[in-house]
């Protein structure tokens, strides 16, 4: 054992070589998944492939959180609180669990949607959310970290807070954000790990 090596790292190194997923390998958001997937918070979408520049859905988003922020997920559900959401569905428990603690919410028309892809801007606002962490409000007279946030948007906020706090960057190539970009579940997994070891 180095002496510099935790048993905790011992534990991740040697997770890394059992990590199934082919697509990873390389990838620059590699220690991230393996990570996740190391505390059975992430699965690949085949046995081998991870898919990790694919966009998250909101099913998939409410899993990842509900797990790594510890929430309490029964095993089954019989009903929900969505009429778009059948309780035999894989992610049914974890919407439930989420239901109500304003971490991941149903839309105006009561339907939760949950193949919908998550943007940027709501997966941020989720794993801050999930964690218990307080956004606090952006003056008005602010000046705004990237070219494309607006003051009246309801994201503001929530990313200015979590640049701040180096759980997500923008684009250095033109100073932007794109808070309204489909996550990626490479994305994601870097946003909710970042803010898990805040």
């Amino acid at each position: 054992t180095n002496p510099g090596t935790s048993d905790e790292d011992e534990v991740i190194l040697t997770a890394e070589e059992d990590m199934p997923f082919t697509d990873v390998i390389g990838h620059w958001a590699e220690d991230y998944i393996t990570e996740l997937w190391t505390m059975g918070v992430v699965e690949g979408r085949t046995e081998t492939l991870f898919f990790p520049d694919e966009s998250l859905n909101r099913a998939e988003a409410a899993k990842i959180v509900a797990l790594l922020f510890g929430y309490d997920v029964e095993d089954s559900v019989t009903v929900t609180s969505y009429p778009d959401v059948a309780a035999d569905q894989w992610y049914a428990p974890y919407i439930e669990a989420l239901s109500g603690e304003g971490v991941l919410e149903g839309y105006a028309d009561g339907y939760f949607r949950p193949e919908q892809t998550v943007t940027r801007a709501e997966a941020l606002k989720m794993a801050l959310y999930a964690a218990g962490i307080t956004v606090p409000e952006v003056a008005d007279d602010a000046e705004l970290p990237f070219t494309d946030l607006y003051g009246y948007e309801w994201y503001v906020d929530v990313v200015v807070h979590g640049v701040n706090l180096g759980v997500i960057e923008g684009y250095v190539e033109d100073d932007t954000f794109r808070p309204n970009n489909e996550v990626t579940r490479a994305e994601a997994s870097k946003i909710n790990l970042e803010t898990y070891d805040l």
